[in-house]
């Protein structure tokens, strides 16, 4: 344990509370091994120290472990001393937020924690680790992303966004450093720091945020925060992913000098035009390959009016997923092409039978012996007369011959018989059965919280999202909990079998979430075998008969038993 200033960014010596350089107030760094107690049970011991102290800043980070559970791994944050308010405040906006794709805290029955350390009082609250680093370390690695990697984060954090929006919360800070992974692939937006409620938004009166994810309104000299801002700020970063950071940086600092990598809340910037900086061009014009459906969502979501961006986050989700369900170009221009070659096979096969049926159909002159007038007479038509042998014949025009008045035989032609044209009957489209069900929705787990200590008796606790409210899967489908070892190589198993105990549902109409108590977890199959450690669970609607699982929630949560 040492004393830090964080305007110096030096270590100071034991015991300095006030820095001899610059005379600004220091706090207390924690070494590794240090702790910090939560209760006379529950301690962490400091692994790492993942972030210092900054002058703008308003906490320390740490990675540690429960002393007592050595897989329990926390992220802990300590508050600087003149910050503890703010730190507080994010942790009870996090105590009210709980999505799969939002940071989550460890142990949420209490926002921030105490401990006492060299006369000293630290305030601290500890998040899930996430161990698979940040979207900005990711671009400093890739250096751009396709697609298929960008789109999955955008749809990970704009249901984050729609989430805390619908829940009365603006996030105000959206960028690559606050996009954490999980080694697992689990995607979680962080640092809710300066977030606000909309009403504390709108009254906020000075620039909050990073620079480079800023929206136009926010850098005027009167600046405005609302949601939209959020929105921007989504759709910058998609813009950065699919162009690369290099690029983006250079387009977006073409008339600005500044960096992105200032601190929220820091020291107000020499005052620039918003729309130096907001300007960026066309996503296509810098990366050709991003389809132009895309670029359309990508350019209303950074529109510098904020009445042209999306009305809110779900509606730039729902525009951005079916442009990614749309082929790519090329893929667009070789089906036409396949569709003109078809088309033209087609043609010529008509054009041919057409010809092979004209050449069948042949033509007759017939000359009679009291006119010189001929005529000619469709075969197929042709009625044969007393006295006129008629000659059937392939060439255009056949041979004539006239019979000498007598009994003489009449030689009759070929009878021509047409052939019936024949209408084929258009297949009949099978009706739809009226009984088909179309499960739509998604499902939100809520409780047991990741990386909790439950006892022998659980309950589980889940929505229905989309307005589902209370409302039960219909006729043959139902909800199943699944329980399974926390590992990378174990499936899902179900803890309650579908259907067989719906009956015993409960569910809170006012939240509409949905509760079921297994009463030995150790029982379910799932957990069978294992005397302790950590389990995963989700909740599944399947179809009972044949089983099938037909809508699952994006991620899965933990807990210890």
């Amino acid at each position: 344990m040492y004393r830090w200033c964080s305007r110096c960014n030096e270590k100071r010596r034991d015991g300095e509370i006030t820095c001899q350089v610059c005379q600004h107030s220091t706090d207390i760094e924690l070494d590794i091994n240090d702790t910090l107690r939560i209760d006379s049970r529950r301690e962490f011991v400091v692994k790492k120290q993942l972030s210092h102290y900054t002058d703008a800043g308003m906490s320390a980070v740490y990675l540690a472990v429960r002393k007592d559970k050595p897989a329990m791994f926390g992220a802990i944050k300590v508050a600087k001393s003149n910050r503890v308010q703010a730190l507080e405040r994010e942790a009870e906006q996090l105590q009210k937020l709980k999505h799969d794709h939002i940071i989550r805290l460890v142990h949420p029955e209490q926002a921030l924690w105490q401990d006492h350390k060299d006369n000293s009082t630290l305030h601290f609250f500890a998040l899930e680790y996430m161990d698979g680093g940040t979207l900005k370390d990711k671009l400093s690695q890739k250096k751009k992303l396709s697609l298929d990697e960008a789109a999955p984060i955008i749809l990970a954090v704009g249901s984050a966004l729609a989430y805390a929006h619908r829940n009365g919360f603006v996030h105000l800070d959206v960028k690559p450093a606050n996009i954490l992974f999980s080694s697992d692939g689990r995607i979680v937006l962080s640092d809710f720091g300066i977030s606000r409620d909309f009403l504390q938004a709108h009254d906020l009166k000075k620039r909050v945020g990073t620079l480079f994810y800023n929206s136009p309104e926010q850098l005027t000299e009167n600046p405005v925060h609302s949601h939209k801002a959020d929105i921007y700020a989504l759709g910058i970063i998609m813009y950065e992913m699919l162009v690369g950071p290099e690029r983006f940086r250079q387009q977006r600092s073409s008339s600005s000098s500044k960096s992105d990598s200032q601190p929220s809340g820091g020291a107000k910037p020499t005052p620039k035009p918003a729309s130096s900086l907001a300007h960026l061009p066309p996503p296509r014009k810098v990366e050709p390959r991003i389809p132009r459906a895309v670029e359309r969502v990508l350019l209303k979501a950074i529109a510098e009016n904020p009445a042209d961006r999306y009305d809110n986050v779900d509606a730039m989700l729902s525009e951005l997923t079916l442009a990614l369900a749309q082929p790519p170009e090329q893929k667009k221009w070789l089906l036409l092409l396949a569709g003109a070659g078809i088309l033209a096979a087609m043609g010529l096969i008509g054009l041919g039978l057409f010809i092979f049926m004209s050449r069948r159909t042949s033509t007759v002159t017939v000359t009679t012996a009291t006119s010189t007038a001929t005529a000619e007479v469709v075969v197929a038509a042709a009625t044969p007369q007393p006295g006129i042998i008629i000659v059937a014949s392939a060439t255009p025009k056949p041979t004539v011959k006239l019979a000498e008045q007598s009994n003489d035989t009449i030689i009759q032609p070929p009878t021509a018989t047409r052939r019936p044209t024949t209408t084929p009957t258009p297949a009949r489209a099978k009706p739809t059965p009226a009984n088909v069900v179309v499960l739509d929705g998604f499902i939100e787990l809520v409780a047991p919280a990741d990386n909790i200590q439950v006892g022998e008796a659980v309950e589980f606790q889940w929505k229905w999202r989309e307005n589902k409210g209370c409302q039960p899967p219909p006729a043959g489908y139902a909800f199943e909990i699944r329980v399974w070892p926390d590992n990378n190589t174990s499936p899902p198993m179900g803890a309650m079998d579908a259907g067989a105990e719906k009956s015993q549902i409960n569910c809170d109409p006012d939240s509409g979430v949905h509760s079921f108590v297994i009463g030995k977890i150790r029982d379910v199959p799932g957990a069978k075998g294992l005397s302790a450690g950590r389990l995963r669970w989700d909740v599944a609607i399947v179809q009972v008969d044949p089983y099938q699982p037909i809508i699952m929630p994006a991620t899965f949560r933990t807990f210890f038993y």
